[in-house]
């Protein structure tokens, strides 16, 4: 992002770039002007937004609705009704995984209300399980979420 001319370091980026012989893809490449609209870039949505106590303009950097999407669709996947042969705890697994890898690449700047919309997202699909699967013995399924402790009681 840069204040005022976009000239320059746009072909320093360019002779960077011949030197790793790279490209940048010119049908993907434009200018936006960051306090007019918000742009998509690596997963991330950006624009310049202002501070609710002092007014001071800053980057506000969130997921994209379109990674959003993605991550809820996995989740879905994830814990849908044809998996429900498969031991729970594999399931749990795969799920913490696919979370576990999104958390660390999306929690950065102004994530919470993504990161919420996705634990909710989880929660949901994994109350599901209870319905149609029953926990091995009297034990409870390890990294089942302890927010919902009544579905890790014996059954």
């Amino acid at each position: 992002m840069c204040r005022k001319e976009v000239e320059e370091p746009l072909k320093v980026v360019r002779h960077v770039l011949e030197r790793l012989d790279l490209s940048l893809n010119e049908t993907k490449t434009h200018i936006v002007d960051a306090t007019q609209a918000s742009f998509n870039f690596l997963g991330f949505t950006i624009q310049m937004s202002r501070g609710a106590k002092t007014g001071k303009p800053y980057p506000n950097v969130r997921p994209a609705d379109k990674s959003l999407k993605s991550i809820k669709a996995r989740l879905t996947e994830l814990t849908g009704r044809n998996l429900t042969p498969i031991p729970l705890s594999d399931l749990v697994g795969s799920v913490n995984r696919s979370l576990r890898g999104w958390a660390n690449y999306f929690h950065y700047r102004n994530s919470s209300a993504a990161m919420s919309k996705v634990r909710q997202h989880a929660e949901a699909c994994s109350l599901r399980y209870p319905v149609f699967l029953k926990c091995p013995g009297d034990q409870p399924v390890e990294g089942w979420p302890a927010s919902m402790p009544e579905y890790n009681a014996p059954l």
